[in-house]
């Protein structure tokens, strides 16, 4: 009887797992030589930073596809909470070693809530 409980306990966290998911979009266009991806991750504590360098990963391949090096523009990311998963955004740009643009990144992170006070 101690067994079987045990066993569908295991059977329970395992589909637990399997049905948390994460993904990333498609690759879209957003500009001369620019694009931008999304993702996500599901599960319980998953962290944004990680579904990010997920992104990096998926947008240097595609860089590198069409012979050119990845230049990131914007990032974006924040973690997972109770009802919300993980999610990150990359804008970034695939350039030739030559290009101008291409140099090494000045990576400062933006805020994802910006207050403003008006006064009159």
């Amino acid at each position: 009887m101690c067994r079987i409980s045990i066993l569908r306990r295991i059977i329970f966290i395992a589909s637990i797992l399997i049905a948390t998911g994460c993904g990333t979009g498609k690759i879209v266009s957003v500009g001369k030589d620019t694009f931008m991806i999304t993702g996500y991750n599901s599960a319980p504590f998953s962290s944004g930073a990680a579904v990010l360098t997920d992104l990096y990963e998926e947008a240097g391949r595609y860089c590198v596809d069409k012979n050119k090096q990845l230049s990131s523009v914007r990032t974006q990311y924040n973690n997972h909470a109770p009802g919300r998963p993980s999610r990150a955004e990359l804008t970034f740009r695939c350039l030739s070693e030559s290009d101008p643009e291409y140099s090494r990144p000045n990576m400062q992170s933006e805020p994802d809530t910006k207050i403003e006070i008006i006064r009159k």
